[in-house]
């Protein structure tokens, strides 16, 4: 039987993007096996838990989620698994993930890898230093691989034009529909939960509070669009306490509400009548494939990823277009039956990039790279 291992830093990752890969290596008969960081809190050795139970073993390495010096001092330990683990293919994700990988595959140089950055540094817009720093990073890994997976048109060009032989593609991570389609019913209370009056409109965004997240931007445009909108933010970051206080600047306070980091955040999917996404730099958003998933309208920042799923420039948005998101928005919230529509058309759209489509796509990508 053929061996697989599956790393990323953070546990995160392998949970929320990885299910698609298990499903095609499954079928395709591997062993699998994965590294990242279970150790952050009680969540993350749960899950490292839930998936030795199900006869996938996890290695835990101390990973850093934001500094690359403390992450170099994990290759020792990547070298010694990859040394000793038998593993025909290594399949690495992230930036980080890709880095650490490239320092580390001479460990055992009879395997095959694959990487997905999962969302390149660099982009059309970017800035001077991601272009001079990161470009050359991102080529650097991707140039000693045996493939190389965009998840983004994108990021898909950039590949091709690098290297056309080791370049692939899918449609995203792989999203379960059905699943997120049992959180229906456990929307109900919600609105009370949170105090939310009746009869209010309810506008989320689902992300860490940040600057690339952007959420700012949609704080403004709500301030102007009236005072029956309640904006729900559900993530956790540096940018909490500025996001707080421009609320109370721009007489939104008491309609922010940060819910902070949701486990069950596909439950919002199903209150809220508008999603907003307005980041200035993705991979292929997740939040953004469950919010069409549970059938929601969309306002977007024109940005590679976004415009792979929302094609209708009514809803896409340069992302320091303040009027144009408040323009977009407001005309969403003001016609029910124009969100009814566009929730029907993303959830018919998002079909294309279900956990069966993209499984079958990575059981032709690990074929053809083995």
């Amino acid at each position: 039987m053929k061996k697989v291992l599956m790393l990323a830093p953070m546990c995160s990752v392998i949970e929320r993007f990885c299910a698609a890969n298990f499903r095609a290596l499954q079928d395709l008969g591997f062993e699998i096996e994965v590294a990242a960081n279970f150790e952050s809190n009680e969540h993350d050795r749960e899950f490292r838990s839930s998936l030795e139970s199900g006869g996938i073993k996890a290695h835990h390495i101390p990973f850093s989620r934001a500094s690359l010096i403390d992450n170099l001092k994990n290759v020792k330990a990547i070298k010694a698994l990859l040394r000793e683990g038998g593993f025909d293919l290594v399949h690495c994700h992230t930036e980080t993930g890709g880095i650490l990988t490239r320092l580390s595959l001479r460990a055992n140089k009879s395997a095959k890898y694959i990487f997905t950055p999962h969302g390149m540094s660099f982009y059309e817009g970017s800035s001077l230093k991601s272009r001079l720093i990161y470009k050359p990073i991102e080529k650097w890994i991707c140039g000693k691989m045996s493939g190389n997976i965009a998840i983004n048109m994108g990021e898909d060009a950039v590949l091709k034009k690098w290297n056309q032989k080791t370049a692939y593609f899918t449609n995203g991570i792989g999203l379960d529909l059905e699943k997120i389609e049992e959180f229906k019913s456990e929307a109900a209370g919600l609105r009370e939960e949170l105090a939310i009056p009746e009869g209010a409109k309810i506008v989320l965004s689902v992300g860490e509070l940040n600057d690339n997240k952007n959420h700012s931007v949609v704080l403004r445009a709500l301030a102007s669009l009236g005072e029956d909108i309640y904006y729900i933010i559900c993530g956790e970051g540096e940018k909490k306490d500025e996001l707080l206080a421009l609320a109370r600047e721009t007489g939104m306070e008491g309609r922010l509400i940060l819910t902070g980091y949701r486990y069950d955040v596909k439950r919002f999917y199903f209150l809220a009548d508008l999603f907003v996404f307005p980041s200035f730099h993705e991979g292929l958003p997740v939040s953004l494939c469950e919010a069409m998933a549970a059938g929601m309208p969309a306002v977007c920042s024109r940005i590679r990823g976004n415009t792979d799923l929302i094609q209708d420039e009514r809803f896409l948005v340069s992302p320091e277009n303040t009027e144009g998101f408040a323009a977009a928005i407001g005309a969403l919230l003001s016609d029910a039956e124009k969100r009814e529509l566009l929730g029907a058309e993303n959830k018919e759209k998002i079909k294309e990039f279900s956990i069966d489509a993209v499984a079958s796509q990575l059981k032709e990508i690990y074929g053809e790279v083995l």
